[in-house]
C-alpha cells in the first residue's frame, strides 16, 4: 500500500499560529484561542473551499495543535523533530510518523496499517487530515507556505547559494610583433678580421683615375 503524499510532509504549528518557537505556554494558548475565534467566524464562508478549510481548522487542526504544544512531553519531542527538519536532518520524522511514534508505533516504509490497533489507525487518519487541511490553507494563501514545508523547498532553503560563475578569460588581442633577426654571434676561438680603414688619399682620389 502506497502511503498518501501528506505522509512525507512536516507540519509547523509555530508557523501556523504565527508565534516563535520560544513562545511560552500562555502565549500559545492565547494565540490558539484567537485563531479558533477567527476560524469559527468564517466557518460558514460563502466560498466552499474556504468554508471547508475553516471548519477543518476548528474541528481537527487546532485541537491537535493544542494537544501537541500544550503538553510538555509532546512539545519537547515535537520541538526535537522541528529542529531536525530545520537543519535538513534525514532522520527527521514526517508529521504522521511523529504522531504514530507518540502512540508507541514506529511507522516504517512497509507498515501494514490495517493490522494496527484501531485507536492508532484513527490517530494516523486524524494526523493526515490535519496536514491536508494545512496544505489547503497554504493553497488558499491563508497560511504561510512554511507551515507545511515540502522536502524540496527545505532543501532549497538550506542549500548555500551557488557561487557566481567566474567570467571566462578573454583572449588577449593579437599584437603584431616585428620579427628581428638576431645578429650572428661569433663562433668561439675564431678571430674576426678588423674592418679596413680607408686612407685619406683613397678618399680624395677621383673616381676613374688609377
Amino acid at each position: 500500500m502506497t502511503p498518501p503524499p501528506v505522509d512525507g510532509q512536516w507540519l509547523d504549528f509555530y508557523a501556523l499560529l504565527d508565534v516563535p518557537v520560544s513562545a511560552d505556554e500562555d502565549t500559545i494558548r492565547k494565540r490558539i484561542g484567537k485563531v479558533y475565534s477567527e476560524a469559527a467566524a468564517n466557518s460558514d464562508h460563502r466560498d466552499l473551499s474556504r468554508r471547508h478549510y475553516f471548519q477543518s481548522l476548528v474541528e481537527r487542526v487546532l485541537p491537535q495543535c493544542r494537544r501537541v504544544l500544550l503538553d510538555p512531553e509532546w512539545r519537547a519531542k515535537y520541538d526535537r523533530q522541528h529542529i531536525l527538519h530545520s537543519i535538513g536532518d534525514p532522520s527527521a520524522q514526517n508529521y504522521v510518523a511523529f504522531i504514530a511514534s507518540m502512540r508507541g508505533k514506529d511507522m516504517g516504509a512497509h507498515t501494514d496499517e490495517e493490522n494496527l490497533p484501531q485507536r492508532l489507525q484513527d490517530d494516523i487518519k486524524a494526523a493526515r487530515e490535519v496536514v491536508e487541511c494545512a496544505v489547503q490553507g497554504t493553497e488558499l494563501d491563508l497560511l504561510p507556505s512554511k507551515a507545511v514545508p515540502r522536502k524540496e523547498q527545505m532543501e532549497q532553503e538550506q542549500r548555500p547559494e551557488a557561487a557566481a560563475p567566474k567570467p571566462a578569460s578573454q583572449p588577449q588581442p593579437f599584437e603584431a610583433v616585428a620579427q628581428v633577426t638576431p645578429a650572428a654571434q661569433p663562433e668561439p676561438g675564431v678571430a674576426q678580421a678588423a674592418p679596413e680603414k680607408q686612407s685619406a688619399a683613397d678618399a680624395t682620389r677621383p673616381v676613374g683615375r688609377a
